[in-house]
């Protein structure tokens, strides 16, 4: 059934657990997501990231939005690192509540103002906003950051930073990046714990793909309680796509079967990874 993911985030951070959210870009991404949320039994996230828009649109939303009402468990869907209004209004209009309103390559004041203007929008019908202090370097949906011009979030800015906004969810920088790892990331736990100490929200990572467990679980220990994954989910549907159309004879009722079958048991295992009370 369809959640308000501030529900899904709270009853996470009341257990001292974290949830799975996965971008998605069609029907099989969706159902994947679905399946893997009722075999758990454990709530998750679909998310939409406003690359996979322009080609999906309105249809993609509609998709996604049944899909989740569809679920035995508790599935919220989440427009993921958008900056423009227009498209916030319409994911709104649609039935979306539940916005990344990532105004991170803004100046920090434009930031603040844009992301608060967007929070009082949500707010207003009972929805959920993240956002995001800092910027993560990687590649994603064709938006890449180089590493200089990457920052770590500010502790202290923080604090005054969602006091300004409003927001319910901060996603923070701490050496993660989007994309594929190139060697074992190098997260910093100290600026973590200083930023869960000092907020009351929960805490979201970005670049929750590849990331060893023991760190995932210190992550969790810390105050994350969302984990946004991508690559790996992408890499099983591609890996699947390309295996079986080898040959011109394939089935895509196989395709598509398979390839679900396939991000769903990626899905699975990262939805108990994150989910394990530590």
């Amino acid at each position: 059934m369809i959640a308000n993911t501030s529900d899904i985030l709270f009853e996470a951070s009341s257990a001292g657990y974290a949830v799975g959210a996965f971008n998605v870009y069609n029907m099989e991404g969706a159902l994947a997501v679905i399946e893997a949320s009722e075999d758990a039994n454990i709530p998750a996230i679909i998310q939409l990231h406003p690359g996979s828009l322009e080609k999906g649109g309105d249809v993609l939303i509609n998709l996604c939005l049944s899909a989740a009402q569809s679920a035995s468990t508790n599935v919220s869907v989440h427009l993921d690192h958008c900056d423009d209004p227009t498209s916030i209004d319409r994911a709104l209009y649609l039935g979306m509540n539940s916005i990344m309103a990532d105004g991170s390559s803004m100046r920090y004041l434009d930031n603040i103002n844009f992301t608060k203007n967007i929070a009082n929008q949500i707010h207003n019908v009972g929805g959920f906003v993240e956002a995001e202090l800092g910027r993560l370097s990687g590649t994603e949906d064709g938006l890449t950051i180089p590493e200089y011009q990457a920052k770590l979030t500010d502790p202290l800015q923080a604090v005054e930073f969602v006091r300004d906004t409003g927001i319910d969810a901060l996603a923070v920088c701490i050496g993660n990046v989007h994309g594929k790892y190139a060697r074992e990331p190098v997260l910093d736990f100290e600026r973590l714990e200083t930023i869960n100490r000092n907020l009351n929200v929960p805490l979201v990572i970005h670049g929750g793909s590849g990331l060893p467990e023991w760190m995932v679980n210190r992550c969790i220990q810390l105050g994350v309680r969302k984990f946004n994954v991508n690559t790996e989910i992408r890499t099983a549907y591609l890996e699947t796509v390309q295996a079986l159309t080898t040959s011109s004879s394939v089935e895509l009722t196989s395709l598509i079967s398979e390839s679900i079958r396939a991000m769903r048991d990626v899905i699975y295992l990262k939805i108990k990874q994150f989910a394990y009370v530590r």
